[in-house]
């Protein structure tokens, strides 16, 4: 998280939302372009909605949106946009 606070992410295989050099007070966005449908887990300290990564995990694009406390990070998603 210290090299910006809004990210692109296009997986290419199956793996975890995870954050590192977690800043309190930090938000910003993630623009998730799962084309694959690959299935998305989460960290221990990255927490979502229960149905958050079956969201995420279906193909498509999601803005994902995040705020940490400084311990955890809790991210929200939109539905796939077109």
């Amino acid at each position: 998280m210290n090299a910006a606070s809004s990210f692109k992410c296009t997986p290419t295989a199956t793996g975890a939302l995870t954050f590192t050099n977690i800043t309190s007070g930090q938000s910003g966005y993630i623009l998730l372009v799962n084309t694959g449908g690959y299935a998305v887990t989460a960290a221990a300290t990255t927490k979502v909605g229960s149905t958050f990564l079956a969201t995420i995990s279906t193909a498509g694009t999601y803005l994902i949106s995040y705020f940490t406390d400084g311990t955890n990070v809790y991210c929200t998603a939109s539905g796939a946009l077109s």
